[in-house]
């Protein structure tokens, strides 16, 4: 049987730890659908309050609901509000043990602006004016407010959220009584340990729930309905045959409805196995957990059912037709084919064999049946047939029949040389019926047919039958010399007869003599085919013949030689083929012809880069021929020749010569076009606009791709001062007034352009005899 594994997540573990994470939610449990709820007190309301939220009280008398309005349910001593009265005792005593962050005066607002934190306050506090409560733009932050004794407002005092604050993330523990004075508007859950009053006209956004005390309203509107506790709904219930078919676990498949801003937590909570009786039989209790924002929780179930009712398939063994009681084969449960839909092992055992319409002892049905169990006890039959039917007859294999020449070679009979034998056993006995003869032309020319049968200890019987002939119709024998092959006309040998080896089957002697030499297919003096026949004859005029074949075929090529492989750089060094210098000669003598066959160029990458094969051939007087080559590489790795134009020296940039690859002087060893680019200048050692060298580089490219370079230095050097014109001589009467120096009104330009500074250097004063009477010569 399956184990059973339970997996529970727990949600609690830290429901009363004293120091917890910051901005974890207290755990309200069922009082997070309450607007207003104490655990002991009354619980009166005046006028027409608007309340959204359950309210209610476990402990007390209730009243005031109408003339208010709720729109929630209301729980007085009810299963919900015993519940709830536990609950707010636990979240209280959450809040209260939680450390504080920072302790605060107690009086709150007056333009007060918090952000979020753990707050304490040491005793009874009170809320003048407005409280700022800053989220700093986190969604999730929280605020919670500690206050050891009661807490209450001043008139229209207020609580305000900025910057993305949530009022579900703000708590008040309250150990003490809760008012909240005429048009206050105030904001989170309030849980205190005393009585909640709301004086007329005052909101609150969120709840109020009590420990123990009485609770009064008064034209009050009060709405939870921000954070509600969310609600979480499980995929369908489902019913499978097989373990392996469950579904994986999957929080994507739920549907989860939240009212509390800000991310919600789905998880897993675990498969609770039940009512297992096999592998594949079972149900499954699959549990998830929804948590939201504000620490509220909500938990579904789905029910997967694992129910495996299908019978294993089972494939029997093929039908048997056997001969003999001894060929039924054994039962063979493990090689009966079997399989299960949900996996697993299945058992297959034979049943039974069942013997039906039995004639004798080798002639008869069974059915053989087998049934296959899975693990579940689900179980399938089937049933093969064994037919046992002996029809058979022995087995005869009569003497190989007998070809012979004389009639002194017959063999006789004998029946205990034939081979019998039955499928089922037993002797089997073997006689010879006859020997007839038939188409007898002579003592040796006849058939005789012979006939043996054989019988079984059941009567069943057959025959066979031995064909002797006797027919003196072979020639003598006679073995010609060996076939002989030769290359020349002149090694064909002279005819032998004696060499000729001749015998006769029934004994007498052999004549044999030499017919012919015929000539066939001659194509020249040294290719062609001899047929030498000789003839051989016995004492009864049986004759034969033998040919010696003696074949002349020259098919020997002639040797030829070839000249030596040849490297050049250039296609115009190629040389021409020379037959006259290749040598030859034949195996059969005889004038040899050689002839340029081809020159068949390879790899070529340009015009000259690539190889040539050169063929020749030398043919015979029979057509015999042999080729050679020759190989000539022609391989230019040679780069051009290439000539820079000449230096140039130059004073201002503006001069410097542009580009001119058309005037550079380039050639190739082997001919062709040379292309000349222009590759780079290179500007060096430069110290002003005017004052460098530039590296001017050429390439020469042949055409198969070799290349070379040449530079030309170009030098820029600005040695020439600018032009200057000072402003015209000036005679005053009065050194009060001598201009001015004005170098702006100085004209001056430069040869190579460009912005000339003019600056006034000194004014020297000559031949003064008096105040006013001197020269000044101005630079």
């Amino acid at each position: 049987m399956k184990s059973i594994i339970l997996l529970f997540v727990s949600v609690a573990l830290s429901l009363f730890s004293t120091t917890p994470m910051f901005a974890q939610s207290p755990p309200l449990g069922t009082t997070a659908n309450f607007a207003l709820f104490t655990a002991v007190g009354a619980f009166n309301n005046v006028g027409t309050s608007a309340i959204t939220g359950d309210i209610g009280t476990n402990v007390g008398a209730f009243s005031g609901f109408p003339p208010g309005v709720v729109i929630g349910q209301i729980h007085v001593a009810d299963i919900v509000s015993a519940q709830a009265a536990t609950d707010v005792s636990i979240a209280y005593s959450y809040l209260s043990g939680l450390t504080c962050g920072s302790v605060l005066s107690t009086t709150l607002g007056g333009g007060q602006i918090l952000t979020p934190n753990i707050y304490c306050m040491g005793a009874a506090s009170s809320l003048n004016g407005n409280l700022i409560l800053d989220a700093q733009g986190d969604p999730t932050a929280m605020f919670i407010f500690q206050i050891d004794g009661a807490l209450e407002t001043s008139t229209f005092s207020s609580v305000t959220l900025i910057n993305s604050a949530n009022l579900c993330n703000v708590y008040w523990q309250i150990n003490g009584a809760f008012s909240l004075a005429d048009g206050s508007a105030f904001v989170g859950t309030v849980i205190a340990n005393g009585a909640i009053s709301l004086a007329i006209g005052a909101t609150l956004d969120g709840r109020a729930l009590s420990t123990g005390g009485a609770i009064s309203t008064s034209d009050n509107v009060v709405t939870n309905n921000l954070c509600l506790v969310p609600t979480i709904t499980c995929p369908n219930a489902v019913t499978i045959s097989c373990n392996n078919q469950v579904p994986v676990p999957n929080t994507n498949s739920v549907t989860v409805t939240v009212t509390c801003p800000g991310d919600y937590t789905v998880l897993y909570l675990g498969d609770a196995i039940s009512n297992q009786i096999c592998d594949n039989r079972y149900s499954i209790q699959r549990t998830y957990q929804v948590t939201d924002a504000c620490g509220s929780t909500a938990i579904c179930s789905q029910t997967i059912t694992v129910n495996d009712q299908t019978p294993p398939t089972v494939s029997c063994l093929a039908n048997v037709n056997v001969s003999c009681a001894a060929d039924v084969p054994a039962p063979a449960p493990n090689s009966v084919t079997a399989s299960d839909l949900c996996g697993g092992g299945v058992t297959v055992v034979h049943v039974s064999d069942v013997i039906n319409a039995q004639t004798c002892a080798n002639r008869y049905t069974i059915t053989r049946t087998y049934r296959a169990t899975d693990l579940c006890g689900n179980s399938a039959t089937c049933a093969q047939t064994i037919t046992v039917n002996d029809q058979t007859p022995p087995t005869v294999s009569c003497l190989a029949n007998v070809n012979i020449s004389c009639a002194a070679d017959v063999p006789a009979p004998a029946p205990n040389s034939v081979t019998a034998s039955d499928l089922c056993g037993g002797g089997v006995i073997v006689v010879h019926v006859s020997d007839v003869i038939n188409a007898q032309t002579c003592v040796n020319r006849y058939t005789i047919t012979r006939t043996y049968r054989a019988t079984d200890l059941c009567g069943n019987s057959a025959d066979c039958v031995q064909i002797i002939t006797v027919n003196d119709q072979t020639p003598p024998t006679v073995s010609c010399p060996v076939n002989v092959n030769v290359s020349c006309a002149a090694d064909v040998p002279a005819p032998a007869p004696n060499s000729v080896t001749a015998s006769d089957l029934c004994g007498g002697g052999v004549i044999v003599v030499h017919v012919s030499d015929v000539f066939n297919a001659q194509t020249c003096a040294n290719r062609y085919t001899i047929t030498r026949t000789y003839h051989a004859t016995d004492l009864c005029g049986n004759s034969a013949t033998c040919a010696q074949t003696i074949t002349v075929n020259d098919q020997t090529p002639p040797v030829i030689p070839c000249l030596a492989n040849v490297n050049v750089s250039c296609a115009a060094d190629v040389p021409a083929p020379a037959l006259n210098s290749v040598t030859a000669s034949d195996l059969c003598g005889g004038g040899v012809t050689v002839v340029h066959v081809s020159d068949v160029i390879n790899a070529q990458t340009c015009v000259n880069r690539y190889t040539i094969t050169r063929t020749y051939r030398a043919t015979d007087l029979c057509g015999n021929s042999a080729t050679c080559a020759q190989t000539i590489t022609v391989n230019d790795l040679t780069p051009p020749v290439i000539s820079c134009l000449a230096n140039v020296n130059v004073s201002c940039a503006a001069d410097v010569p542009a580009p001119a690859p058309n005037s550079v002087t380039a050639s190739d060893l082997c001919g062709g076009g040379v292309i000349v680019v222009h590759v780079s200048d290179v500007i060096n050692a430069q110290t002003c606009v005017n004052r460098y060298t530039i590296t001017r580089t050429y390439r020469a490219t042949d055409l198969c791709g070799n290349s070379a370079d040449c530079v030309q230095i170009i030098t820029v050097n600005d040695q020439t001062p600018p032009t200057v014109s000072c402003l015209a001589n000036v005679n005053v009467s009065c050194a009060a007034d001598v201009p001015a120096p004005a170098p702006n009104s100085v004209t001056a330009s430069d040869l190579c352009g460009g912005g000339v500074i003019v600056v006034h250097v000194s004014d020297v004063i000559n031949a003064q005899t008096c105040a006013n009477r001197y020269t000044i010569t101005r630079t």
